[in-house]
């Protein structure tokens, strides 16, 4: 009985193991405008951040860039980027992500983020359809590879061997889009955009299936 109660009191003394989530620092500080800074925000395909804190009288405005863990929390939407690369931009749909993933962009040609070799890009803009499309007639996609699941569905190649097969999938779910990590170009793997929560995760390496 002594031992028992000995283990017992052990047990209720033991520390107590944290479960606080991590804490990413905030960009957007108090005495800035959030709506003015979150039209500045412009992030590139590998989470760095650029951005203008619009000041507040009497603060002035502060240009920063940043690749570290952070949060942005907008009137609309918020962006999470942990130490590992991952990172989530929540409450924006296909169309208004374009001016946030546009950091890259070269003259006409589509954004860095979603490009495929130069004039070619990846295309989420019809609800339900993952494509490929190019403002060139005869578009030259190289040897780029993009292909996507929906759930732990087979792999479907949706760019291969320069060949399109757009990929028809079920927006009420996420869908997956894989690029070969060892690929040249893109500092992303895997995407997963979920439409009905409006939802992108960006993945820097998970390996495609196979």
């Amino acid at each position: 009985m002594l031992l028992l109660a000995c283990a017992g009191l052990l047990a209720a003394c033991a520390p107590a193991q944290s479960t606080s989530p991590v804490v990413r620092p905030e960009i957007i500080k108090p005495g800035y405008d959030s709506v003015a800074t979150c039209k500045t925000l412009r992030l590139d395909s590998d989470g760095v951040l650029q951005y203008t804190l619009v000041g507040v009288f009497p603060n002035k405005d502060e240009r920063g860039i940043t690749r570290d863990h952070y949060q942005v929390t907008c009137p609309n939407f918020t962006i999470t980027h942990t130490r590992y690369g991952e990172t989530v931009i929540r409450g924006l749909d296909i169309a208004e992500l374009e001016p946030l993933l546009t950091t890259e962009s070269v003259g006409t040609r589509p954004p860095y983020f979603w490009r495929v070799n130069w004039e070619n890009r990846i295309d989420l803009s019809q609800p339900g359809v993952l494509t490929i499309s190019s403002k060139d007639e005869k578009p030259d996609y190289g040897s780029a590879i993009v292909s996507a699941r929906q759930g732990t569905g087979a792999l479907h190649p949706v760019l291969y061997k320069g060949v399109v097969t757009p990929f028809t999938y079920d927006p009420a779910r996420p869908v997956e889009i894989y690029v070969p990590i060892a690929r040249s170009g893109y500092n992303w793997s895997r995407l997963i955009w979920d439409a009905s929560t409006k939802t992108l995760r960006i993945d820097p390496e998970i390996p495609m299936p196979k």
